[in-house]
């Protein structure tokens, strides 16, 4: 390769391959390596069909082999590919053969552009929409069913009204959790309204459980917490804490229940991997999901069972990353899940 064309290789603002006649990559651009997410050496005389979901695969190997008996022409084709601590994207690729003019081999040129459709506001949107509607659910339909109860307790007439104070309690519990949750909403929609405050890790989670036990019901699950040993109380947002918290424990026990899991267990674990940053793990021992899906969990619009139904991983992750946090997602060794998340913060009180 000249250095005009070098230059040109480098500096172009789409992904370049160069492989040869069995698929392995000889040469590579930085923008390639960026769309990958590896360093250009990693690249290098590996097979590019290994970045393709196993799916496409023989679709690409058929995609050389038609270049291969094409003289000349340029083909393309639209696939997926694998990216390294990133989700899986869509690439449109444009190839040709060539030939090498130093040594006379016959090679590939792939270009590679990031053809994924980018969330519009509009996605967001409807995501954060999506998330009230599956929040507000449950204790909308939990008042509806005490002012029934209610309505033909007073329908058969002579009771005594004393019997209605748990009832109206446990409504009037129901719709200050719903305004809650409007109003998680409704801060984190709006930027920079997050509200720091001295918050004890402890209580948090207590509140969340407290919060699921009430949800249980027909369901009971072994709720387990384990604390940081030195139990300080830290600066953040504990209401968007609390509402991550809620999504990502409700999704697990969903996916447990949806399964039909003996002995339902979820364990909340909290670490300090470093000094100003806290890390949340929701452990459970459900199904699990797909290893090809891992990378697609917190896609907008993209829901499988048995996680990520209605209950927004997309808007979870949206509110960690305003904390400037990172939420990500892995298998456990044995069974079930195991979805962590950090926070960073601004200070530690004493």
């Amino acid at each position: 390769m000249n250095r005009k064309y070098a230059e040109l290789f480098e500096l172009a603002p789409v992904g370049y391959f160069v492989l040869d006649t069995q698929g392995r990559i000889s040469e590579v651009n930085q923008k390639a390596a960026d769309l990958l997410g590896l360093e250009r050496s990693a690249l290098l005389q590996h097979h590019f069909v290994r970045y393709v979901i196993p799916d496409l695969q023989d679709t690409f190997r058929n995609f050389l082999l038609d270049l291969t008996h094409t003289e000349g022409a340029t083909a393309t084709l639209e696939l997926q590919l694998f990216k390294k601590n990133g989700p899986i994207f869509y690439a449109d690729l444009s190839g040709k053969r060539f030939i090498q003019s130093t040594s006379s081999t016959e090679q590939f040129l792939i270009a590679a552009t990031d053809v994924t459709r980018h969330p519009s506001a509009t996605d967001t949107l409807n995501e954060l929409t999506s998330t009230i509607i599956a929040e507000l659910n449950h204790p909308l339909g939990v008042m509806t069913n005490y002012v029934y109860g209610c309505m033909m307790r007073i329908e058969k007439g002579d009771i005594p009204l004393i019997s209605l104070l748990h009832p109206l309690q446990e409504m009037n519990r129901q719709l200050h959790r719903a305004e809650e949750i409007i109003l998680r909403m409704k801060n984190f929609h709006c930027k920079n309204t997050m509200h720091l405050e001295a918050s004890s890790l402890d209580v948090l989670v207590e509140d969340v459980f407290a919060a699921l036990t009430a949800e249980l019901n027909d369901f009971p699950v072994d709720l387990h917490y384990r604390p940081l040993v030195k139990r300080n109380q830290f600066l953040l947002d504990k209401n968007h804490v609390k509402h991550i918290l809620l999504n990502l424990t409700r999704n697990a026990i969903e996916a447990m229940k949806d399964a039909h899991t003996i002995q339902p267990k979820l364990i909340i674990e909290v670490n300090q991997p470093q000094k100003k940053v806290v890390e949340f793990s929701i452990v459970d021992n459900g199904p699990g999901f797909p290893p090809e899906n891992i990378h697609q969990l917190f896609d907008l619009n993209f829901t499988t069972k048995p996680y990520g139904v209605g209950v927004g991983l997309a808007v979870s992750r949206a509110m960690v990353e305003s904390h400037g946090g990172k939420l990500s997602v892995e298998l456990n060794p044995t069974q079930g899940a195991c979805f962590k998340f950090t926070i960073p913060l601004t200070s530690s009180p004493a």
